[in-house]
């Protein structure tokens, strides 16, 4: 992953961090979503922004987000390794985790 665009990942889950922090969870959730957009090249990054994902899930007790991110963290993980990765996918379980995106 080219370092500026590393960058701009931790940025991004750095803001959502603070946000969580600040209680603006709606804001959290979109940093999260354009971490994971960042950081789908890379398997780490992108299993990472799916754990964070499902952290904040639990933290709010949202059931069904949370049983998306696990879905995700599952599948996710064969998928990107078999070279398949839905560009611009936001990651969150309100999408369809196989659905391409624009930027």
């Amino acid at each position: 992953m080219p370092s500026n665009v590393k960058a701009a990942f931790r940025r991004e889950l750095n803001l959502a961090r603070a946000a969580e922090m600040a209680g603006d969870y709606a804001l959290a959730k979109r940093h999260l979503e354009r971490g994971h957009i960042l950081g789908q090249q890379s398997y780490l990054t992108h299993m990472e922004s799916h754990y964070r994902m499902f952290r904040l899930a639990r933290k709010l007790s949202d059931a069904k987000e949370a049983r998306g991110q696990l879905v995700r963290l599952i599948g996710a993980g064969p998928f990107h390794l078999a070279g398949w990765v839905p560009i611009g996918n936001t990651g969150g379980a309100d999408v369809s985790p196989t659905l391409p995106m624009p930027i």
